[in-house]
């Protein structure tokens, strides 16, 4: 049994964090099946560890084959899941040995036994000939958000001025819905089009806790006026100690954010900032699977961009499962297997087309 699933965590009404049950929340509707084609991933890791988002280091290590060669080192990004066929760490369809991983929890030492389902992982590994077992070295946790809930609705909440768009894949973790405004909350999930937030989990913090944080991609630097914007969220980082990649802030940059307060009309301020280079920046020539939403299409096909954070490169030899080329689109539900190249992009070898998620429906709390 999964040792995750094990620790039947529950909410106020008993029920338990799993997909669809009391806890987790109502949905949008997104079908494509696709057989996915095995991957091999060969890694062989010398790692250190950086405390930031998504603080993987590279190694040693170049070429990546689906079609059964030798594969180099990189990387697995996507949702912790919990099926019962993995007894340990299962993140994207790949079951990991954790039992010798260096463990972060945004930005700070952990074990796995600190990871949940539903939180969005970053997992430095070494995978077996079919891509789907492997070794874990680093895994690297960060919510996107940390603060109040400030509205509920049937399926949408909002935290920190985000809007959270709630599925039947999303959990949440030590409260019901209905009770959920003014809750301290953690969060985690994709990052749609729109710049919402598709929960994967969403979590009661325990105690009374005042720190604010978001996280994502910064954008719309006015360096004279010393903002930016992570999704809609303005941020003034005049007064902020600034940490990390390069020193300064530059648009594409990953960020971490603490906040001096609640936003107030659109706007933040900033106490600390943690930059992060793009994984593309960080890991030339490793291999990359990726998991998310489609934020942009370029109008020839031959680039998109993956939960506004990861530009992916489509070429003449990218292999598409569940779908054809011509009928991506925004929003969809992807899975990207390929290499960074010594250019730093991200080339896609594999695109494979996931389900679309299914809406919530409340379901009654399980029998004691």
């Amino acid at each position: 049994m999964n040792k995750h699933a094990e620790k039947g965590l529950t909410g106020p009404t008993g029920a338990t964090d799993s997909p669809g049950s009391i806890l987790s929340p109502p949905a949008l509707s997104r079908q494509v099946t696709g057989t996915a084609l095995s991957a091999v991933l060969s890694v062989t890791l010398s790692v250190a560890l950086s405390a930031a988002l998504l603080s993987l280091v590279g190694c040693e290590g170049s070429s990546f084959d689906f079609g059964g060669g030798v594969g180099g080192s990189g990387l697995v990004w996507g949702p912790m899941g919990d099926e019962p066929s993995c007894d340990d760490l299962l993140v994207d369809q790949v079951c990991f040995d954790s039992s010798t991983a260096v463990v972060t929890v945004n930005g700070e030492p952990a074990t796995i036994d600190d990871l949940e389902p539903g939180m969005v992982l970053a997992v430095e590994g070494e995978l077996n000939n079919a891509g789907d077992a492997g070794t874990a070295a680093v895994v690297d946790y960060n919510s996107l958000l940390t603060g109040t809930i400030e509205f509920v609705g049937l399926d949408t909440l909002q935290v920190l001025g985000d809007t959270l768009l709630l599925d039947k894949e999303s959990r949440l973790v030590g409260f019901a819905l209905s009770e959920g405004k003014g809750l301290d909350v953690e969060v985690s999930g994709l990052v749609d089009a729109g710049g919402m937030i598709r929960v994967t989990r969403i979590a009661r913090r325990p105690g009374v806790s005042t720190e604010l944080t978001t996280a994502g991609t910064l954008r719309l630097l006015d360096v004279g006026a010393q903002t930016f914007r992570v999704r809609g969220l303005e941020i003034d980082y005049s007064s902020a100690i600034v940490s990390g990649a390069g020193g300064s802030p530059a648009n594409g940059l990953l960020v971490r954010v603490t906040l001096a307060g609640a936003p107030s009309s659109g706007s933040a301020v900033a106490t600390s900032i943690r930059l992060v280079e793009p994984l593309r920046d960080r890991l030339a020539n490793q291999s990359v699977v990726l998991r998310g939403l489609v934020t942009s299409l370029q109008p020839d096909l031959k680039r998109l961009v993956l939960d506004r954070a990861h530009s992916v490169s489509i070429g003449k030899n990218t292999e598409f499962v569940g779908s054809r080329a011509d009928e991506l689109a925004v929003d969809q539900r992807l899975r990207v297997k390929g290499r960074i190249t010594d250019s730093k992009a991200i080339l896609a070898l594999v695109v494979e087309k996931l389900p679309d998620a299914l809406p919530y429906e409340i379901s009654p709390a399980p029998l004691p």
